[in-house]
């Protein structure tokens, strides 16, 4: 019985010890805690950041004289020349003629050089700005549009000539839809 208890004192010593450690470590939070602390600064750091660059926008909108238009979602567009066909609708293929501008002027990309590009309306192969201007576009209208990043290529960028988070300026041209 001696020799029990000579075993049992110890083993509970130290077992008592790794119970007191494990209750000295600082709590875990789990994901949806974490989520519910960030949410407010990450929800007001989003809004202070659309709202500079909706300020970025408007500032090189007003430099250029343009009068443009701003939705509900953030983007700017100004058709400048009407056409006389129809409007553009879900479903149809948009052909248009475009250059494409980061709005410090670097230039990315133009049908000038690939030729017209045809993009189907309703799907996600395009960004949601253009797409958006479009549906408010008809054949033949010529528009300026400036997309920001969320309505764009966001913050990835698109891996070549437009880099993560970049304000788009389009001029686009409704050439033919179908």
């Amino acid at each position: 019985m001696k020799n029990l208890l000579i075993i049992l004192l110890p083993l509970s010593l130290i077992i008592s010890s790794f119970s007191c450690q494990r209750n000295n470590q600082p709590e875990q939070k789990n994901m949806s805690e974490l989520k519910e602390e960030y949410k407010e600064p990450l929800m007001d750091w989003n809004k202070r950041k659309i709202k500079d660059q909706d300020m970025q926008i408007k500032g090189y909108a007003e430099r250029r004289n343009w009068n443009m238009t701003r939705t509900g979602t953030g983007l700017y567009y100004e058709i400048y020349k009407y056409g006389k066909g129809p409007s553009a609708d879900s479903g149809q293929y948009a052909i248009i003629n475009y250059k494409l501008h980061l709005l410090d002027g670097t230039f990315c990309y133009s049908s000038d050089s690939t030729g017209p590009k045809k993009l189907k309306l309703g799907r996600v192969e395009i960004e949601s700005g253009l797409e958006e201007a479009l549906f408010m576009m008809q054949q033949g209208d010529k528009a300026r549009i400036i997309v920001p990043p969320h309505l764009g290529y966001g913050l990835p960028g698109d891996g070549d000539k437009i880099p993560p988070d970049a304000i788009l300026v389009y001029n686009v041209e409704l050439i033919d839809l179908q």
